[in-house]
This record gives C-alpha cells, sequence and structure tokens, in this order.
C-alpha cells in the first residue's frame, strides 16, 4: 500500500525520532521508570480487554511490546520510523513489526480487538487527525477497546527536544475537545484523565491527555 505523503513538518518530526532512536532506546531500556512509564494504563486496558488481537500504533522501539507479549496478546506494533523499528525487534525480536503510517493502515476492516495508540497522534496535524481516526475505526471491530494518549494545550507548533538538535511537530488538545473527535469517529469515551508525570526528570513534563474509549 502506498503511504500518505507527509508534511514538511511531519518529515522534520520523522527525522527527529531516526535521530533519537539508539539514544531513546538506551534511556528506556536502562531505567525501570520509563521501561514501566505506562504500566498502570496498561493494567487498566488489561482489565477492559484480558486477551485479544491488539495493534500498537506508534510502537517507538517495542516498549509496550514487551507488556502485551508477556500477557500473552497477539501483538503488532507499526512505526514509521525505521531507526525505532530496528530498536524494538532487538527488544522484543518475538513481536511482529512493520513500517507503516497511521493514516494507511494495512490492514482489513475489523481487524483489532484492541488499539494502544499512545503519543502518536499529536505527531500529527490536526488538519489530518480524521484521517488517522478513521483508519482506526476502519481496522477495530464493533466492541473493541482503543487507547488513546495526545497531549493538552492549544493549537500545533514545531518543539524542539529537551536534548537539541531535534524539532517535532505537537498538536495540542483540550480534554472535550479531543474527547468530540473521538465520540465523532465512532469511539465511545469510557474514562478520560489529565495526567502530568515527568517523562525525564528533571528535564521536561508533559501534560498528557488519557482516553479509554470503546468502539461502537
Amino acid at each position: 500500500m502506498k503511504m500518505s505523503p507527509l508534511s514538511r513538518e511531519e518529515l522534520t518530526t520523522l527525522e527527529s525520532y531516526e535521530n533519537l532512536a539508539l539514544t531513546r532506546s538506551k534511556v528506556i531500556n536502562s531505567t525501570p521508570f520509563n521501561r514501566d512509564f505506562w504500566r498502570p494504563e496498561f493494567e487498566k486496558f488489561r482489565k477492559l480487554l484480558p486477551a485479544g488481537r491488539v495493534l500498537d500504533i506508534g510502537c517507538g522501539n517495542g516498549r509496550e511490546a514487551l507488556l502485551f507479549m508477556d500477557a500473552g496478546y497477539e501483538y503488532t506494533g507499526i512505526d514509521l520510523s525505521q531507526g525505532m523499528l530496528t530498536e524494538a525487534r532487538q527488544l522484543a525480536p518475538q513481536a511482529k513489526f512493520l513500517n507503516m503510517n497511521m493514516y494507511n493502515l494495512a490492514f482489513p476492516a475489523d481487524r483489532f480487538d484492541g488499539i494502544w495508540n499512545c503519543c502518536t497522534l499529536f505527531h500529527a496535524p490536526k488538519s489530518r487527525v480524521h484521517s488517522a481516526l478513521r483508519e482506526v475505526r476502519r481496522i477495530s471491530r464493533k466492541g473493541a477497546i482503543a487507547f488513546f494518549v495526545v497531549k493538552a494545550g492549544n493549537g500545533e507548533r514545531m518543539v524542539e527536544d529537551f536534548r537539541g538538535g531535534n524539532e517535532r511537530l505537537f498538536s495540542f488538545y483540550n480534554e472535550m475537545e479531543f474527547a468530540d473527535l473521538l465520540e465523532a469517529h465512532g469511539f465511545d469515551v469510557l474514562e478520560s484523565s489529565l495526567d502530568l508525570r515527568e517523562y525525564n526528570p528533571p528535564q521536561s513534563s508533559n501534560v498528557y491527555l488519557i482516553y479509554f474509549t470503546r468502539v461502537v
């Protein structure tokens, strides 16, 4: 399947992740805190969907693949960064990883019981988030559990990484704004929350919007 062309800002973001791939994996793999960063959310996801076929959209270096594989899910991770996928395959060699973007998901309709879309949609321009959500809905079975994480704020802009030298596009949302987007595309919001946690203390902090949804 031909991938949708990316904007200049998206290409810059992709280049940033290629540059960060090895450094990012070394930090995550050597730090228990980072390896378990989303474990509380994973455990909640697991209660909603104890088993099934799960797609991890924007899997990065495969950090959450370990959680899903250990719990017995049929897991597939996708990412647009070849560098991140190289790291993912080293971290979780038994997992299935594919190079793919979120605007063209090369899967049949109604394929997945669960979606893990963590910290990926906020790299989509707001003008394209509808396309991404339509694709997620298309490949999700009715009743599927879908988990989303975006960043709280307003507008969209390029942001320099705190380590310097890399810029990435970030789109920001308020809680109701993104909930309305989800509902409009067939995701019933079961729970949403605002979450402030340190990602790489003390250099940066992120305010996340977290959503657990069910496909209708």
